[in-house]
């Protein structure tokens, strides 16, 4: 997984609005990737990181092996046409850093405006598991009054067989 055909390293060029360490914002995607990432770059895949904040963001920085090689503001215009502009912001990076893989928490449409045949990784419906898995989350570190919860509402399953499950 970690080398082309060629033999090269693979690049993956990662979209986020958040990133755990460089954005002012950081909810739980952020923190996500930025624990997924450098797993990611420890399987020896070069990972640049395209950041659209309006934070201060460095160029070439490198957090954990992953670099990031743009940030993109805000453009000019109406609030309904952004999704708009950074997808096509987004289109124009992929062409210029020519990734093996794109990988994007969809929710934002970054890649809706993508050329067919880029190979488009996301992870739109990640599970609790997965989740769980990158963040070190286990049952015993909740609350009691959370697990005793958690076995009340009918509709939460809890694997007792999986100590990182919910």
């Amino acid at each position: 997984m970690s080398a082309t055909p060629s033999g090269r390293r693979q690049r993956w060029l990662v979209g986020v609005t958040e990133y755990a360490g460089l954005t002012a914002y950081t909810g739980g995607i952020g923190r996500h990737y930025a624990s997924l990432l450098p797993a990611v770059v420890r399987q020896s895949i070069d990972v640049g990181l395209v950041v659209f904040a309006e934070d201060d963001l460095a160029p070439g920085r490198v957090v954990e092996g992953v670099r990031l090689l743009a940030r993109h503001r805000r453009a000019k215009g109406p609030e309904w046409l952004q999704p708009v502009l950074r997808a096509l912001r987004f289109r124009r990076d992929v062409a210029r850093f020519r990734p093996d893989r794109v990988f994007l928490p969809e929710w934002a449409g970054l890649g809706a405006l993508l050329p067919a045949d880029v190979d488009l990784v996301t992870n739109l419906a990640t599970s609790m598991r997965l989740s769980n898995e990158v963040s070190g989350v286990a049952r015993r570190s909740l609350p009691a009054t959370v697990v005793g919860s958690l076995r009340s509402n009918p509709g939460v399953r809890i694997a007792r067989s999986d100590a990182h499950a919910v």
